[in-house]
């Protein structure tokens, strides 16, 4: 008999887009060489709505055994969005509107940390991925004997609410992807300095195999990519104005080629490329023949595809 171990992460799958996400996959596919792993997450997709789409119950994703539940409810976005600045702009906002704002956060899925409660004992240790959601943060503090924690931590906003003092501290240990993430953490929440922690790292695997063709707008063309959720928040709307500007005061035939889900318009261009949500092989592809990857998040503690662009040559602004 194999140690079980089992990892909650909000989303799971391989149409799921993500670094997180892709990290737990990873992790996920090294350690059942060793260990039997199962994963507890919902049965959403998209993490702007929760929605969801997966069915619920007992599947497997590349040979895991996966456990989906459903979420009990969608997020009205724009109500999010205005409550949100209240509460990350306002000091003297109170615990109960945290409290709300962690709901409203969501992806609500009570069932799923019920389960794990109920089959605690089984696994050696229960893995959080991800400081931000319902399941890390109610689940961190039900009292597993072993949880260990990969927050992804990155300075931002929301990480400066109270709530989260406690999410970190219920953690047994911490799994830090660098060392800027562990040095911002422990600043952050000075208590984490005596918490057993380590700094991992995170790699890159590429597809093997013969690259797939380039899509028929892209064969020939230069042109510079972005990969991942094609969103305001990943800073995507000044990404597209520089963009704009650089090509009415340089010309040229300059392609922007975007890879990933759009939750926010995507201007229509002819020398705007959206290739929408995409193969491991045809993102390693269309990466590798770039000019350069683009990322205009400030937000970012690690970024996947500034790796995997990395890992295939090719330069990232």
């Amino acid at each position: 008999m194999r140690d079980k171990i089992a990892f909650v992460v909000p989303r799971y799958g391989l149409e799921v887009n993500g670094g997180a996400e892709l990290y737990c996959r990873q992790l996920a596919g090294k350690m059942k060489k060793t260990y039997d792993v199962e994963i507890f997450t919902t049965c959403a997709v998209d993490n702007v709505t929760w929605k969801n789409e997966y069915r619920a119950g007992t599947g497997m994703v590349d040979g895991i055994t996966v456990q989906r539940f459903p979420t009990t409810r969608t997020r009205d976005i724009t109500a999010f969005n205005h409550f949100s600045e209240y509460v990350l702009q306002i000091r003297d906002h109170s615990d109960k509107d945290e409290g709300k704002w962690i709901l409203d956060q969501g992806p609500v899925c009570p069932k799923l940390l019920k389960t794990l409660w109920a089959r605690r004992s089984e696994f050696r240790s229960v893995i959080f991925i991800g400081y931000l959601y319902y399941p890390e943060v109610k689940g961190l503090l039900m009292g597993f004997e072993n949880p260990l924690f990969i927050p992804t931590a990155h300075d931002e906003a929301a990480i400066y609410l109270r709530c989260y003092e406690k999410t970190f501290a219920a953690a047994k240990g911490l799994i830090y992807l660098t060392r800027e993430e562990r040095d911002f953490a422990e600043k952050r929440f000075p208590f984490l300095k005596d918490t057993p922690a380590v700094v991992t790292g995170a790699g890159v695997e590429l597809p093997d195999g013969k690259a797939p063709p380039l899509p028929e707008e892209l064969r020939g063309a230069d042109y510079v990519v972005y990969a991942g959720r094609i969103d305001e928040g990943k800073g995507c709307g000044e990404m597209f104005d520089f963009f704009r500007r650089y090509k009415k005061e340089r010309g040229g035939e300059l392609k922007l080629a975007l890879m990933g889900k759009p939750v926010m318009e995507v201007p229509q261009a002819e020398d705007i490329v959206n290739l929408g949500f995409v193969s491991e092989e045809m993102k390693f592809a269309v990466m590798a023949q770039a000019k350069a990857l683009v990322l205009f998040s400030q937000l970012e503690s690690l970024s996947m595809v500034v790796l995997e662009s990395m890992a295939v040559g090719r330069p990232v602004l």
